[in-house]
């Protein structure tokens, strides 16, 4: 299903928030993306206000490396489920983009969408999609 849609490059700074990210997580995931020179996985992202559903961490990587575009699958909440890992917090699709729209993230791992299949690899080399060496740029 999801694999065949195509994936979109976002520039980085367009992807809006929906939730707080875990700076050690980060910190991995961009030490893991400099050492291995490839972004594996694209970034979900609600299609309208490029809200993330899942890609937090990815997405501040990609911030962190300097990367000016984000490869991105885009869908809409008719495609996904959302429910709150927390109790006696509502999570809604509509509050979810309203915050993020508003820049009020959820504290980190507040929300989890439910996709009902796989989300594609993507495997884009970033020394072809930088055009320099990745080794440069600082955490």
């Amino acid at each position: 299903m999801f694999s065949q849609l195509p994936l979109t490059l976002v520039p980085t700074g367009a992807l809006n928030i929906t939730e707080e990210y875990i700076p050690e997580r980060v910190l991995w995931l961009v030490e893991k993306i400099r050492r291995e020179k490839v972004w594996s996985t694209p970034v979900t992202l609600e299609k309208n206000s490029l809200a993330i559903m899942d890609g937090h961490h990815r997405a501040e990587a990609a911030k962190r490396l300097g990367l000016p575009f984000i490869p991105c699958l885009l869908l809409d909440y008719s495609q996904v489920e959302v429910q709150s890992r927390i109790d006696n917090v509502v999570v809604t699709p509509e509050r979810i983009i309203q915050r993020a729209v508003k820049g009020v993230p959820y504290p980190a791992k507040t929300t989890q969408h439910i996709f009902p299949a796989k989300l594609p690899d993507c495997n884009i080399s970033l020394n072809f999609y930088l055009g320099e060496d990745i080794d440069q740029k600082t955490a």
